[in-house]
C-alpha cells in the first residue's frame, strides 16, 4: 500500500502508483490495469475521487513530468539489482530509493545543495580502511571476468579460500600481479554500481561505474567507457579497473552534476 509521512514529507509508492498519479494529475482516463493503484492512492489519502492530489504527490508528478535533471542509479549486489534515482524539477528535487524485494520506493524531497550526498548515500559510499591489492590498475577482457563470475556462481564455494581457487582457475593466462589482484577484488566484491545523469532534455549525459570490493576498496571501471550503448561491448572488449579512494569518488560524483540547474 502507498503511504505518506507528513512530518518528514516522505512518500512510499510503487511504479504503478506513480503512473496512476500522472494520469490523475493530467485529468486523463486511467487504464484498467492501474485502477487498483488509484483505489490504493485514495485509501492512503494521496488522491481524492474527483482527482485532487496530495500536494507532495502533485509536486512529484510535476518534477517527473518536466525534469531539469535525472539521475539513474543501478546497484547490483547479493540480493540482485535495485534501482534508485534523483529527479530535479523546477520547484523541487526528489530522491527515491527502493528496497530489495519490495515493489515500493521511498520518495523524499532533498535540497539541491545536498545532491552529491544523496548520490553517495544511494550507493553506500563510505570511507574505510583498505587492504592494498598491490597494483595500480587491472586490465583484462570482459569475457575473462564473465568467466570468473560464472565459475564462482556454479562452484558452490563455502569459504573465501575455496572461492579464490575457483576464480584463479577461470582466469586462464592472465599474468601476475594482475592475476592475484583480480582474484582478490572479485571474491571480495560486495556490489557494483552505475550512475547515469542526464539534463538539458537528455542532451547532456554523464556516467560512472564502480565496484565496491569491501576490504579491497573501491575500483573505478574506466573501460568499457561509459555511457555504454547496446551492442558496443562484447567478450573481447577491454576491461580496465583502477583503485580509487572514497574521497576521490566524492569528487567524481560531483562531476556527474551540472554547475547550475535550470
Amino acid at each position: 500500500m502507498p503511504s505518506f509521512d507528513s512530518s518528514r514529507r516522505r512518500l512510499r509508492l510503487s511504479d504503478g502508483q506513480v503512473a496512476a498519479l500522472g494520469y490523475l494529475a493530467n485529468g486523463e482516463d486511467v487504464p484498467g490495469e492501474l485502477r487498483g493503484a488509484v483505489a490504493e492512492l485514495e485509501t492512503a489519502g494521496l488522491a481524492d475521487p474527483p482527482g485532487e492530489l496530495n500536494p507532495l504527490a502533485e509536486a512529484l508528478v510535476e518534477a517527473l513530468g518536466d525534469p531539469l535533471l535525472v539521475a539513474h542509479i543501478e546497484v547490483t549486489g547479493e540480493h540482485g539489482q535495485t534501482i534508485h534515482g534523483i529527479v530535479a524539477g523546477r520547484e523541487i528535487v526528489f530522491a527515491h530509493e527502493c528496497w530489495p524485494g519490495v515493489d515500493e520506493s521511498e520518495y523524499v524531497p532533498v535540497e539541491p545543495s545536498t545532491l552529491v550526498w544523496s548520490l553517495a548515500r544511494s550507493v553506500g559510499l563510505i570511507s574505510r580502511p583498505v587492504t592494498a591489492a598491490g597494483v595500480s590498475e587491472i586490465t583484462t577482457t570482459m569475457g575473462t571476468v564473465d568467466a570468473v563470475f560464472e565459475a564462482l556462481g556454479s562452484s558452490g564455494a563455502t569459504s573465501v579460500d575455496e572461492a579464490k581457487k575457483h576464480a584463479s582457475a577461470a582466469l586462464g593466462a592472465v599474468a601476475e600481479p594482475a592475476r592475484s589482484a583480480l582474484v582478490d577484488v572479485i571474491t571480495a566484491l560486495n556490489s557494483s554500481w552505475r550512475i547515469t545523469t542526464t539534463w538539458a532534455a537528455g542532451a547532456e549525459v554523464r556516467c560512472i561505474a564502480v565496484w565496491d570490493c569491501g576490504p579491497y576498496g573501491y575500483w573505478h571501471r574506466e573501460l568499457p567507457a561509459e555511457p555504454i550503448r547496446e551492442g558496443e561491448v562484447g567478450p573481447e572488449s577491454t576491461l580496465r579497473i583502477v583503485p580509487v579512494t572514497a574521497a576521490r569518488l566524492w569528487e567524481l560524483l560531483g562531476d556527474l552534476l551540472p554547475d547550475v540547474l535550470g
